[in-house]
C-alpha cells in the first residue's frame, strides 16, 4: 500500500480523523459490549494521525499478551499497565469503555483491582506483587523449554537456595518466595558472602549468575525496573585462598582405590572411567546406552557437555576414547588370563 492509501483503521469525520476497527476476537473480554474500537485522533494531519493509528495499534497488540499470561499477578500487572499507557495518551477518555459496577456484577475482580489502583481509589499493587519463583515460570514458559534440563534445574536451585538464605537469616521477610521489589544488593551480597564459606569463588560466580538470569529476563519484558542488584559485586578469594588446595591423586592412591572390593564389581568400572576420562560423577551416574558409540573400531564415550572450543571437544573425544579402547584391550587380556 502506499504512503498515500494508507488509510488502514482511520476513518474521516468532517475535518477529524477517527482511530476505528473491529474490536479482535481474543480481546472481546476486553471491550465489553463493544463491536468497534473508535477513538478520535483529535487532529485533521493525515500524518499525525498515522502515527497515533500506530500507537494505538501497539497499545491493542499488546494486550494480546494478556492471553498468554499464567497468573493472576502477570494479568494484573499487564492490565495496570495498559490503562496507564491508555490513561497517558488518553487522559479524558481512557476509562470510557469502563463500568466498575458492570465489573462487580460479572465477578471480574482482578479487573475491577486494576482499575482501582490505576484511578486511584485504592491500590492493589502489593497484593499482585511479582514474586522470583514468579519471574522463573515466566522464563520457563517462555523461553526455558529451550534450555537443556540440567541448566533449568540448576537456576531453580539457585533461585530456592537464595530464597531460604534470606527468609531464614531476616525477619522482616514472609516468605522464600521472594518478592523481586524487596531483593537489593545487601541481600544478594550476604549471599555471596554466605555460599563463599562453602564453595570457590567460580561456584558462587554461577550460582549468581544464574539467578541473575531470571532477573534479566524480567527486565527486558519491562516488568521490573531500576538497577540490577545481581550485577557488578565483589567475588572475595579471602576464603578461597584459606581452603585446603586439591592436589591430584599419588599413583600409590590410584592403586589402592582401584584395589578396593566394591559389592558389586560393576562399580570399579565405574571408579576406572572416572579416572581414565575425567567425567564427572553425575555425568557418569547419567550414562546411558546413547552416549556409547563406536567409531571407527572405537568405542568412545560422546558426553553432553558443552565444550566451548571445537579442538578441546575433539581433544576430550579423543583422550575418552583412547581411554575406552585400552581398558577394552585391558579387560581382553585378564579374561584371557582366566
Amino acid at each position: 500500500m502506499s504512503a498515500l492509501k494508507d488509510t488502514k483503521h482511520l476513518k474521516l469525520r468532517g475535518n477529524i480523523w477517527w482511530y476505528q476497527r473491529r474490536v479482535p476476537k481474543h480481546l472481546a473480554n476486553q471491550y465489553p459490549d463493544q463491536s468497534f474500537i473508535q477513538i478520535s485522533l483529535e487532529t485533521g494531519d493525515i500524518r499525525e494521525a498515522r502515527k497515533k493509528r500506530d500507537v494505538l495499534n501497539g497499545e491493542i497488540e499488546s494486550k494480546s499478551l494478556r492471553t498468554i499470561t499464567n497468573t493472576d499477578g502477570q494479568r494484573f500487572r499487564e492490565l495496570v499497565r495498559e490503562m496507564e499507557r491508555d490513561r497517558a495518551n488518553h487522559p479524558k477518555k481512557w476509562d470510557l469503555a469502563i463500568y466498575p459496577e458492570r465489573l462487580q456484577e460479572q465477578g471480574q475482580q482482578l479487573e475491577l483491582e486494576a482499575y482501582m489502583t490505576v484511578n486511584g481509589a485504592r491500590d492493589f499493587s502489593r497484593k499482585y506483587r511479582l514474586t522470583i519463583l514468579d519471574g522463573y515460570e515466566m522464563w520457563l514458559n517462555d523461553v526455558g523449554q529451550s534450555k537443556t534440563e540440567e541448566h533449568r534445574h540448576k537456576i531453580e536451585k539457585a533461585i530456592k537456595d537464595f530464597g531460604k538464605f534470606c527468609f531464614k537469616n531476616y525477619d522482616w521477610i514472609d516468605s522464600p518466595n521472594l518478592v523481586i521489589e524487596d531483593i537489593d544488593r545487601k541481600l544478594v551480597y550476604a549471599f555471596i558472602k554466605h555460599l563463599g564459606k562453602s564453595y570457590k569463588k567460580t561456584t558462587v560466580q554461577g550460582t549468581i549468575s544464574r539467578i541473575n538470569t531470571i532477573w534479566a529476563y524480567l527486565k527486558k519484558i519491562d516488568e521490573v525496573k531500576g538497577d540490577n542488584p545481581f550485577h557488578d559485586h565483589i567475588y572475595s578469594s579471602a576464603e578461597e585462598a584459606q581452603s585446603e588446595k586439591r592436589e591430584p591423586f599419588t599413583k600409590e592412591e590410584v592403586e589402592i582405590i582401584r584395589a578396593y572390593k566394591w559389592e558389586k564389581p560393576v562399580y570399579s568400572l565405574l571408579v576406572d572411567l572416572g579416572i581414565y576420562t575425567g567425567c564427572r560423577i553425575s555425568e557418569l551416574c547419567n550414562l546411558k546406552k546413547k552416549h556409547v558409540v563406536v567409531d571407527e573400531g572405537i568405542v568412545a564415550i560422546k558426553t553432553l557437555r558443552k565444550v566451548r572450543q571445537k579442538q578441546q571437544q575433539e581433544q576430550c573425544l579423543y583422550q575418552t576414547s583412547w581411554v575406552l579402547a585400552c581398558l577394552n584391550t585391558s579387560k581382553a587380556s585378564k579374561t584371557k588370563s582366566m
